[in-house]
């Protein structure tokens, strides 16, 4: 059957692309211990103001509603957990029916649930109250864990009114959220209340809707294949999460992906969870995914064999570039999701390419039976006709963003002396680890030392991890300026990534020797590094600062070169070593070195020098 939107069929660009209406808080109130805090959030997902027929017409109101618990120091176990929800009247009616999905309980028990809450509602009231509990039948704790911080315990509020405008005009649809929250701790009891005020004129969001996102596509592969003349294909996941927020708005659901460049991309695999089939569609609900021809690919039912995650995945045989899924009748609203893993193909290589685009289609599909003769017996048999409802239409637009050249530069010193020789090693990272990164050909790096350097002595460098690459030099060389350079240049090609997502790095070290000049004042000493990639013939820069000391001629004379004091000006410790070899000395003139000094003494008596023999003393 060819899928044709009928024209009831509300074209809103989907992909939620569904306006989601922030709440505004007006009032707060929390009651709680000085240990814990209840934070509430809560969002209105969807106002529609519908009419499928005389018989499907209403109002339908959906929320999003959060609670955590923000703990000030210590952690204390949770018991069980209750929110309550005063909601709105609309033409003086509160909901005829409110059905309650819980996403997660994680706050209160680690659950990611995915189906009907435990909640009771009354219509004459308005009152909901929804319960999670972290005791098992016997009583013991479900989770006795401390959530993290992005933890929520979070709902999904849909109410049905049974009331439908032909006017757009405004409604209130706020809503009075309470929390309790029972600690394990002396049953001690924790609260908050907060109102949310909603004001709507217009539809926000329809009654299925679809909330797509798409993984990061970089264009390395891609630059690859043109530069290298590799031939790699750029694989993406792809998630849809199609909301069914009214269960009897249709009897089954129809879902359409076509991609647009159908010669460029096309559907790898397609994966479906076991537990949103159940959910939606009961024990005995099926799914198929069919070609564009209507042709049966694969049918999950209760017989599908799920992985230990729970999931299906089905692989494609042949090459695809447009699915149709479609249902057995809804049970009950929910959500399915739906992850596909893509390909852009390898023959795909103009760079200029920077976008392409899928149109989504999902439809309601209400089933007619019909009596038919049968060509072949000439019977007449009962036959099921199915026909769109209603539904949504979008077109999504995934980027492919251009790969970037990452180096990065490490110092394993960065406090610099003239005091002494500075062994200094740079790492130099050229990362082609991942897809978003280029890889490299045929790099240099220049790395333009500070102007109080005055000699450089390389070591042998040692380049880790090559993938392709490999040393053709290194070596110094004086600038203009007066400034040295130490100049890397690395010769070679990749032409491939690391696919074992170990993160391993292509990473060049340089062992030098720095020496600074005598004559420097204390400050910094800037680094300038310098980088060529003719892979992706690009270069940047990258700037690095050490910490400069100097030791001028005083702080040498006071202990830098082992104490030596200036001249005629000399220490205690000298002196008294001059005297001890003076007394120790012969007629003959005598030299030694102290501390680094070569001292010569010679026996002098006024200006006259003593020789042997001579009398010094007489008394």
């Amino acid at each position: 059957m060819k899928f044709k939107v009928a024209k009831k069929i509300s074209s809103i660009l989907l992909i939620v692309m569904l306006l989601s209406c922030m709440s505004a808080a007006l009032l707060k109130e929390v009651f709680s211990a000085d240990n814990e805090e209840i934070i509430l959030e809560s969002n209105l997902e969807k106002y529609v103001n519908y009419k499928l027929s005389e018989e499907k017409q209403g109002t339908l109101v959906q929320y999003n509603v959060k609670a955590r618990i923000k703990y000030q120091e210590r952690y204390t176990p949770i018991k069980n957990t209750e929110v309550t929800i005063n909601l709105s009247k609309i033409d003086g009616l509160f909901p005829e029916d409110v059905k309650v999905l819980a996403k997660s309980t994680k706050v209160t028990n680690g659950k990611e649930e995915g189906a009907l809450a435990d909640y009771s509602y009354s219509k004459e009231t308005g009152v909901l109250t929804i319960k999670a509990n972290n005791q098992n039948e016997e009583g013991k704790l479900i989770k006795e864990e401390q959530p993290s911080n992005e933890d929520r315990d979070e709902y999904v509020v849909i109410c049905n009114y049974n009331t439908y405008s032909t006017e757009k005009e405004e409604r209130n649809v706020s809503i009075h959220v309470s929390s309790k929250v029972m600690l394990l701790e002396n049953n001690r009891e924790i609260t908050a209340v907060q109102y949310f005020e909603n004001k709507v004129t217009e539809d926000v969001g329809t009654l299925i809707s679809v909330i797509s996102n798409i993984d990061e596509i970089y264009n390395g592969k891609i630059k690859s294949n043109v530069v290298n003349g590799t031939q790699y294909g750029t694989q993406y996941k792809e998630y849809n999460q199609i909301m069914i927020s009214k269960q009897d708005a249709q009897d089954r659901i129809q879902y359409v992906e076509n991609n647009n460049e159908e010669d460029k991309i096309k559907f790898n695999s397609t994966t479906i969870s076991k537990k949103d089939v159940v959910n939606m569609l009961g024990e005995e609900g099926t799914l198929e995914i069919l070609d564009k021809d209507n042709n049966v690919l694969t049918t999950i039912n209760k017989d599908t064999e799920y992985d230990e995650n729970g999931k299906f995945t089905y692989t494609y045989e042949k090459e695809i570039n447009s699915i149709k899924i479609k249902t057995s009748d809804i049970k009950q609203e929910g959500t399915l999701n739906i992850e596909h893993t893509k390909e852009i193909k390898s023959d795909m290589l103009d760079l200029n390419k920077n976008k392409f685009g899928t149109m989504i289609e999902v439809a309601g599909l209400d089933v007619t039976k019909e009596n038919v003769v049968d060509e072949n017996t000439k019977e007449t048999v009962e036959q099921e006709k199915e026909n769109i409802s209603f539904g949504i239409r979008g077109n999504k637009e995934a980027e492919i963003k251009n790969t970037q050249t990452k180096v990065n530069v490490e110092l394993n010193q960065i406090e610099w002396t003239n005091e002494k020789q500075n062994e200094v090693e740079f790492t130099v990272s050229l990362d082609s680890s991942k897809i978003q990164y280029d890889l490299f050909k045929n790099p240099t790096i220049k790395i333009q030392l500070p102007n109080q350097v005055e000699k450089v002595v390389l070591g042998e460098s040692q380049l880790l991890y090559a993938n392709g690459l490999a040393i053709k030099n290194a070596e110094t060389v004086k600038e203009k300026d007066g400034t040295i350079s130490i100049i890397a240049t690395l010769e070679g090609n990749q032409t491939s990534y690391d696919e074992s997502n170990l993160g391993l790095v292509t990473t060049l070290k340089i062992p030098a020797r720095v020496i600074l000049n005598k004559d420097i004042e204390n400050g910094a000493g800037n680094i300038n590094i310098q980088y060529k990639n003719e892979y992706a013939k690009s270069e940047g820069n990258i700037e690095k600062t050490v910490k400069i000391t100097a030791y001028g001629e005083k702080e040498y004379n006071q202990g830098t070169t082992q104490n030596v004091p200036n001249q005629g000006e000399p220490s205690q410790g000298l002196t008294d070593k001059i005297e001890e070899i003076g007394k120790e000395a012969t007629v003959e003139a005598t030299a030694q070195e102290v501390n680094g000094l070569k001292l010569t003494v010679e026996p002098q008596k006024a200006n006259s020098i003593i020789k042997d023999g001579d009398v010094v003393y007489t008394g």
